[in-house]
């Protein structure tokens, strides 16, 4: 990181908002350890916005329970100190970017849909990891793209050009901030959380989100929901939620992905899940639910899975961005690795679409003239990108194959 960028850009931002002063008494005392509940409960009470904030979380669908929490010492106690904590914290960061986020050039819906799909696919991969904290994972999964807000609300000038490159030259919106700041929204996340004075995990979590391996010189607790922020990132894109700037996914961390040691079957009913998640968590927001998910994974689902598709593997990976994306969306998808297929095996078989990202299979496939269509998918991907391997955009894959999948025949 070059630390004169960082100073440069940084002095630039001005008018940062404080968080409420009330935040920071609490963190004080969750990190006492001399304190107790009713220390906690007594510092919230003194602020009547914040006891309704606590009391809003702890009543409301998110968390379900039969009987209404009227105190806030009950609240501390059925919850905890580290979730009233991470809770609270997350909730008082988004109302105040959220309210300066209305004269944002990113559409603020969207965008903060995108933070809250993330939250709650990182809550769900908490607790199918056993992360110990799921809220934290929330939070961290909430406020992982502050930089890229607060590049859009405080350096504006230069962010329209950022925008410019991603709109028009297809470049991600991490390498077109690199481009035009010298910094990314990871770096400028972390020092956002830093002059906040958030806990370290969760400045950590900020920097770290894009690239686990350079987190790596952490506790395992910290690199652990840094990969687990990192995969939910990685989800809500393949799901379509809100949407980020961006809809590029940049190669995939195989260290992360077997540091969490998920299936995958676990992996697709996270997936799965996500859009329930969202549902509950809304109830904390002032975030709207997107027109265009509306019904969309029945919809989807339901026309899909009639179809049985067969994705041939060069190298048969942990985590495979073509798989998830077409299983999210209710194809049956097969996997095999090119390396021990016996490719003869396929006559007669009774597949949609044969998929393939080797030279060597595809010629083989080809040359077997089968009544079955193949696919190389780097043929659907390159039109939007040279460098495909690296810039995949899942969603308008998933789109190609569908229109491939209704036309009579493949070309």
């Amino acid at each position: 990181m070059d630390e004169d960028k960082l100073k440069t850009v940084v002095g630039r931002m001005r008018d940062l908002p404080p968080l409420p002063k009330v935040v920071s008494k609490m963190l004080a005392v969750v990190n006492d350890e001399r304190s107790a509940a009713k220390d906690l409960a007594e510092v919230i009470s003194k602020d009547p916005a914040f006891t309704a904030k606590v009391l809003r979380i702890v009543n409301s669908a998110f968390y379900g329970f039969s009987e209404r929490i009227s105190t806030v010492t009950h609240a501390v106690v059925i919850l905890g100190y580290q979730t009233i904590k991470d809770m609270t914290l997350g909730l008082s960061v988004f109302e105040v970017l959220g309210k300066k986020s209305e004269e944002a050039l990113l559409d603020k819906n969207k965008f903060w849909q995108h933070s809250l799909g993330c939250a709650s696919a990182a809550r769900l991969l908490a607790k199918y990891t056993s992360y110990p904290e799921p809220e934290e994972a929330f939070i961290a999964g909430l406020l992982h793209d502050i930089g890229k807000i607060t590049f859009d609300l405080y350096l504006r000038k230069d962010f329209i050009k950022v925008m410019d490159l991603v709109d028009n030259e297809g470049l991600s919106m991490f390498d077109a901030e690199k481009k035009i700041y010298g910094i990314s929204h990871a770096q400028m996340g972390e020092q956002v959380a830093s002059k906040w004075n958030l806990p370290y995990t969760l400045r950590a979590v900020i920097r770290y989100h894009h690239a686990p391996i350079f987190g790596r010189g952490l506790n395992v607790f910290d690199q652990k929901i840094i990969a687990i922020v990192y995969f939910a990132n990685i989800f809500c894109k393949l799901r379509g939620i809100g949407f980020r700037g961006d809809d590029i996914i940049q190669g995939i961390d195989e260290g992360a992905w077997n540091m969490l040691k998920l299936s995958d079957s676990s992996s697709l009913r996270i997936l799965l899940q996500i859009d329930e998640e969202v549902s509950k968590a809304r109830s904390l927001f002032s975030i709207s639910e997107s027109a265009e998910s509306d019904g969309r994974g029945m919809l989807y689902k339901e026309e899909n899975s009639k179809k049985k598709l067969l994705l041939i593997e060069e190298k048969l990976s942990p985590v495979n961005i073509y798989w998830m994306a077409l299983s999210a969306e209710g194809y049956f998808v097969e996997r095999e690795d090119s390396r021990n297929f016996d490719l003869s095996t396929l006559a007669g078989s009774d597949f949609d679409l044969i998929l393939t990202d080797s030279e060597e299979t595809g010629k083989q496939l080809k040359e077997m003239k089968m009544s079955i269509p193949v696919v190389k998918t780097d043929d659907i991907q390159r039109s939007d990108s040279v460098d495909y391997l690296n810039y995949v955009k899942p969603r308008k894959f998933v789109k190609a194959v569908g229109e491939l999948l209704r036309k009579e025949s493949v070309v």
